[in-house]
C-alpha cells in the first residue's frame, strides 16, 4: 500500500530497496503472446539498398514500459540476432520502436531507427518470418508474410491502424496494406511509410 511509515511505500528513508523477499518490491506483470506486435515493415526499400534500408516497427500494447534489451529477432530459418543496445531499449506503453539494418538516416533512407541489427538479420522480399522472442524464450509475436502481402519497392507494408489487436487481426491479410494504399506519406529520402508513428487505416 502507500501508508506512510510502513516499509512498502515510497517515503524517503524507509525500506524502499529492491531486496528480493521483502514487501516493498514491485514485479512487473509477465509478458504474454501479443503484448508487443509488429505493425509495419519495409522489406523492399527503394531510396537505398535493402542492406541499409530495411526496418521493422514494433508496438507496445501493454500498460507498462518494456525493455527490449536481450530480446531475440529471428526468422524460422537461420537468421537470428540478440538486441544488444548500449543503453536500455525501452518502448513505452502505446509507443513504437523501430529496428532496422542501419540507424544512420543518411544511410538508411531517412528512417528513425532506434536500434540497428546490421547484417545479422535480413528480410526476403517475397516471403519470410519476423519472430520476436523474450530473453526467456517466450515468442511474443511472429509475422509470417508471403508474396500475397503488399510489399512493392519503396513502400512499407502496414497493419491497419484500426486492427491493432491480437491475435486474429494479425492473421488476416485484409488487415495489411501497402502504406501508399492507406494514404501514408513519404519519409526521409522518399520511401512511403510511417516508421515510429501511428498507422493510417487500410481502406
Amino acid at each position: 500500500d502507500t501508508t506512510a511509515g510502513d516499509d512498502d511505500d515510497t517515503t524517503a528513508g524507509d525500506d524502499d530497496d529492491t531486496t528480493a523477499g521483502d514487501d516493498d518490491d514491485s514485479t512487473a506483470a509477465p509478458l504474454a503472446l501479443g503484448d508487443l506486435i509488429i505493425t509495419e515493415v519495409l522489406v523492399n526499400p527503394g531510396a537505398v539498398d535493402d542492406t541499409a534500408g530495411e526496418w521493422i516497427e514494433v508496438l507496445n500494447l501493454t500498460s507498462a514500459p518494456v525493455d527490449l534489451s536481450g530480446w531475440v529477432l529471428s526468422d524460422r530459418d537461420t537468421d537470428s540476432v540478440i538486441l544488444s543496445p548500449a543503453a536500455a531499449l525501452v518502448v513505452n506503453p502505446g509507443d513504437y520502436v523501430v529496428l532496422g539494418r542501419s540507424s544512420v538516416p543518411a544511410t538508411n533512407g531517412g528512417a528513425p531507427v532506434d536500434w540497428a541489427y546490421g547484417t545479422a538479420f535480413t528480410l526476403a522480399n517475397a516471403e519470410d518470418e519476423i519472430v520476436l522472442t523474450t530473453p526467456g524464450g517466450l515468442e511474443i509475436h511472429a509475422l509470417e508474410y508471403t508474396s500475397a502481402f503488399p510489399n512493392p519497392s519503396g513502400i512499407a507494408t502496414q497493419l491497419s491502424g484500426a486492427a491493432l489487436t491480437y491475435p486474429a487481426s494479425l492473421d488476416l491479410l485484409g488487415n495489411w496494406c501497402s502504406a501508399s494504399a492507406a494514404g501514408a506519406g513519404t519519409f526521409g529520402m522518399g520511401d512511403t511509410g510511417t516508421p515510429g508513428q501511428t498507422n493510417p487505416t487500410c481502406s
